[in-house]
C-alpha cells in the first residue's frame, strides 16, 4: 500500500466519520422532538385535567344549586368522560415514552457501535500508515547508503565495462554479484 492509497483510506475513514457524525446528529434532534413530543402529551395531560376539574366543580355546584336528580346523573356523567380522557391521555402519554425510550435506546446503541467501528478503523489505519512510515524510512536509509558509497568512489561500475556493479575494498575494485 503506498502513501496515495493510505492517503484515499483516510479521506474514506474521513467521509466515514462524517456521516457517523450527521447520524450522530439525527439521533440528538429526533431525541429532542421525542422528548418535545411527551412535553406536549403531558400538557395535554394537564390540560385535560384542568378541564376535568373545571367540569367537576361545574357539576357539584349545579347539583348543590339544584338539587335535582338530573344535575347528579349529569354530574356522574361528566364524571365518566373526564375519567375516560383522562385515561385515553394518561395510555397515549405512556405509549409515547415507552416508544420514545425505545427509539432513544436503538439509537444510542447504534451510535456506540458505528463510533466504535470507527475508531478502530482509524486506529487501524493509523498503524498501517506508521508500519509503512517505517518500511520506506528503511528504504530511504539504504538508497542514502548506495549514494553516500557512490559519491565517496567507493561504489562505482567495474572498470572492466560491463553491467556489473564493483566496491572497492582496500584500495582494489571487487565485482558485485547480484
Amino acid at each position: 500500500m503506498d502513501e496515495e492509497d493510505v492517503k484515499s483510506l483516510t479521506v474514506k475513514l474521513a467521509a466515514v466519520t462524517g456521516r457517523i457524525e450527521k447520524r450522530l446528529d439525527a439521533v440528538a434532534k429526533q431525541t429532542l422532538q421525542a422528548s418535545q413530543a411527551m412535553g406536549h402529551q403531558v400538557q395535554h395531560a394537564l390540560s385535560a385535567s384542568a378541564q376535568v376539574s373545571t367540569d367537576l366543580r361545574q357539576a357539584a355546584s349545579e347539583a348543590l344549586d339544584q338539587g335535582t336528580t338530573d344535575a347528579i346523573v349529569r354530574f356522574g356523567e361528566v364524571i365518566r368522560a373526564s375519567e375516560i380522557r383522562l385515561e385515553d391521555a394518561a395510555s397515549r402519554l405512556e405509549a409515547r415514552m415507552v416508544s420514545g425510550g425505545r427509539l432513544q435506546t436503538a439509537f444510542a446503541w447504534k451510535a456506540f457501535i458505528a463510533s466504535t467501528i470507527g475508531s478502530f478503523a482509524v486506529i487501524g489505519t493509523a498503524g498501517y500508515a506508521i508500519w509503512e512510515a517505517q518500511h520506506s524510512l528503511r528504504e530511504t536509509r539504504w538508497v542514502r547508503q548506495i549514494n553516500a558509497a557512490q559519491a565517496a568512489g567507493r561504489l562505482a561500475p567495474c572498470p572492466g565495462g560491463g553491467e556489473h556493479v564493483c566496491a572497492k575494498v582496500d584500495k582494489r575494485w571487487v565485482r558485485l554479484d547480484p
